[in-house]
């Protein structure tokens, strides 16, 4: 267990400090699915299902943001995660989908929805050169700050 506390808060405030549980990477899958699956997930601070928390997140979310990875690739979670803001753009007609690509995917390994994402949508890719990192800083800060709907939209509606 790691006690910590945020560096603002005096050392004799123990009121902020935090216990933390750091679990070994072998285990932290079972964990995480005993979390969100079990009846144990109430004491464990998990008060609703997986499925629930990334439905809440996507619809009360101002922008979803999509960091595409090998990772993600094989996440049923990051797929569902997907699946609801496309679901949301097309509904409601907002673009507030940021995509981030991370690694680079094979087109062969990516679900299909993804792959006419990243043909259809301008995405943001990740910088390995410190040189041109803070490029890619200020086009991700610019994606997020960005309005909603749709621009064709802004152009013939104004008032909206």
């Amino acid at each position: 267990m790691r006690k910590w506390r945020p560096v603002d808060v005096p050392a004799d405030d123990e009121w902020t400090v935090n216990y933390q549980i750091v679990v070994p990477p072998l285990y932290r899958p079972e964990i995480l699915s005993m979390a969100h699956e079990t009846s144990l997930s109430g004491h464990l601070g998990v008060r609703e299902a997986v499925v629930d928390n990334i439905a809440n997140a996507v619809k009360y979310s101002r922008k979803v943001l999509l960091v595409v990875s090998k990772n993600f690739i094989k996440s049923e979670w990051c797929y569902f995660e997907l699946e609801m803001a496309r679901m949301r753009m097309f509904d409601n007609h907002e673009d507030i989908l940021v995509v981030v690509v991370l690694e680079k995917v094979s087109a062969k390994d990516m679900p299909i929805l993804l792959h006419k994402i990243l043909t259809t949508t301008t995405y943001i890719e990740w910088e390995e050169h410190p040189e041109r990192q803070a490029l890619f800083w200020v086009k991700l800060e610019a994606a997020l700050l960005s309005p909603n709907c749709p621009r064709y939209r802004l152009l013939d509606n104004p008032q909206e």
